[in-house]
C-alpha cells in the first residue's frame, strides 16, 4: 500500500485576512468599558454544529462540497475577546466515482472579537489550523493505466476567517466562514502547481455557556 505524505507550512495572510484583522481590532477598541461590564458573558462556551465546506478547485471538475459536523470550544476573555478552537469531521469530500473512502478531519485555533449586546452579538474570526484528508481509490479501477496510488493521506495548513452571529440569550449561532487553504497539486491524479484558494464553510449549531 502507497502513501502520499505532504506538510505545508502555514501561508502568508491575504488582503482578505488583513481587512477582517483590522475589523476585529477596530471593533474590539471600540468597545467602552461600560458596555462590556453590562454585557458580560460567561466565560466558557461549548457547543456542537452540522458543518457545510465547499472546496473550491481551479477546475469545476475538482470543486466538493462537504457536509459534517464538529465541536467547538471557547474561553471569553471579556464581552468583546474571546479564544476559540474548533474541530470538524466530514465523512466523504470527494463524489468522484473512482474514490472511495474518502473523509477529511480540521482544526482550527485562534481569536475572536467583536461587539456585543444584550440582544445580540457580532464578531469576526481568525483562526489558523490543519486540514487532514484520505482518498482511497476503487479497487476495480486499478485495471486503467492510472498511478499506484491506493491511498493518499495529506496535511495542509489552513486560515480561516469568519464573521459570526450569536442571540446571548438563546443557545443557537450561524456562523459563515471563508476557508483559505494551500494546496501543494492540483489533484493527486494531475502533478501540478500548488495554489491558494478560498473555500465558503458555513456553521449552523448549538452551545452551552458556564461560569
Amino acid at each position: 500500500m502507497n502513501y502520499s505524505t505532504q506538510t505545508i507550512s502555514v501561508p502568508k495572510m491575504h488582503r482578505p485576512m488583513m481587512l477582517t484583522a483590522a475589523i476585529i481590532f477596530f471593533a474590539f477598541f471600540s468597545i467602552s468599558p461600560d458596555v462590556q461590564a453590562q454585557t458580560e458573558p460567561p466565560k466558557v462556551e461549548i457547543g456542537g454544529h452540522v458543518s457545510v465546506l465547499h472546496l473550491q478547485g481551479k477546475q469545476q471538475i475538482f470543486e466538493k462540497t462537504a457536509v459534517g459536523g464538529g465541536l467547538r470550544g471557547t474561553f471569553n476573555l471579556n464581552a468583546g475577546l474571546a479564544l476559540e478552537g474548533e474541530v470538524n469531521f466530514y465523512p466523504e469530500i470527494n463524489s468522484n466515482p473512482i474514490i472511495v473512502d474518502s473523509k477529511a478531519v480540521t482544526g482550527l485555533f485562534g481569536v475572536k472579537a467583536g461587539w456585543r449586546s444584550k440582544k445580540m452579538g457580532f464578531f469576526g474570526k481568525i483562526r489558523p489550523g490543519l486540514l487532514h484528508f484520505e482518498e482511497k481509490i476503487d479497487p476495480r479501477m486499478y485495471l486503467l493505466p492510472l498511478p499506484r496510488f491506493r491511498k493518499i493521506r495529506t496535511l495542509r495548513s489552513i486560515w480561516e476567517a469568519c464573521l459570526s452571529c450569536i442571540p446571548p440569550a438563546a443557545s443557537s449561532a450561524i456562523r459563515p466562514g471563508d476557508t483559505i487553504i494551500r494546496f501543494r497539486y492540483r489533484s493527486f491524479l494531475i502533478g501540478d502547481r500548488s495554489f491558494t484558494n478560498h473555500n465558503l464553510q458555513f456553521n449552523v449549531g448549538i452551545g452551552f455557556r458556564f461560569f
